[in-house]
Formats: C-alpha cells, structure tokens, sequence
C-alpha cells in the first residue's frame, strides 16, 4: 500500500525544487511505511533542467521502493550533493541486500534506473557496503 509505488507524485519537477522533492519523498516513507527515511543535501542545490530534476526523482523513488519491496531495511537515506562537475545521489539502506531483488521486478526497476541514468548522462552504481544493505548511486557530470 505505497503511495509512492504508484508514482502519484509531481510530474514535473522544477530545478530548484528537487532538494524539496526529495525531501518530501523521504518524508512520505517514514508515514507510510514507518522505516526512518532521511534526505541529506544542499537545501539550495540546483540542477540544470527540469528533465535532469525529473530523472533524478524517479531514480531515487525507485531505489526507494526497491529497497521497501525487496529488502526489508530499517532505514533509507537519500542524499544528494553536487561539487564542481559531478552531481550525485545516493540512496543507502541497511536491508538485506542486492541479492533480494533477484526477481524479475528488482531487475525491471535496474533496468530503468539505468536507462534513466543514461539518458541524462549520469552512471548508475549499485553495490553492497561492507556494512550491509544496498547503495546504489547516480553521478552525473555537469558544467
């Protein structure tokens, strides 16, 4: 029962509001699904256009959710940063990790998160910490 899940969330997402956006996103788990969920970033942090914005959403709500449908996590962070030429996201549970999302619907939102991730320049990394759970990660250089 994940709101999020259906993706009823903004459509469009301005550039300056992706900070916000996220935030939101973060703040809709911990009432919907009660796992402590948290954003960390540059409140004030731009991207160039609201494609890029619109992406970079959607990556993060899907690694979201594939972390609440496969890997049973206690918490979720999403954090986004930008330095010089990299803007990056990193959303990181402490679930059980990548081998969960064995089935077909784990591989279909990669797919995707990949595919999203292309087609904004960027490169998707998932991997499993040595702590456990799953980080996956989007960087995308900018000018």
């Amino acid at each position: 029962s994940h709101r999020l899940a259906q993706g009823l969330s903004p459509v469009e997402i301005d550039p300056e509001g992706l900070a916000e956006a996220l935030s939101e996103l973060a703040r809709d788990v911990r009432e919907t699904s009660g796992i402590a969920c948290s954003y960390n970033g540059t409140p004030e942090l731009q991207v160039d256009d609201s494609d890029t914005a619109l992406h970079i959403y959607r990556i993060a709500q899907e690694a979201v959710n594939n972390a609440l449908k496969h890997a049973s996590p206690e918490r979720i962070d999403i954090h986004f940063s930008r330095t010089d030429h990299t803007l990056e996201l990193v959303v990181q549970d402490d679930g059980s990790g990548i081998q969960a999302t064995d089935g077909r619907q784990g591989q279909l939102g990669l797919h995707l998160m990949r595919y999203r991730a292309g087609i904004i320049g960027g490169e998707l990394h998932i991997e499993s910490p040595r702590g456990g759970g799953t980080r996956v990660s989007c960087r995308i250089p900018v000018q």
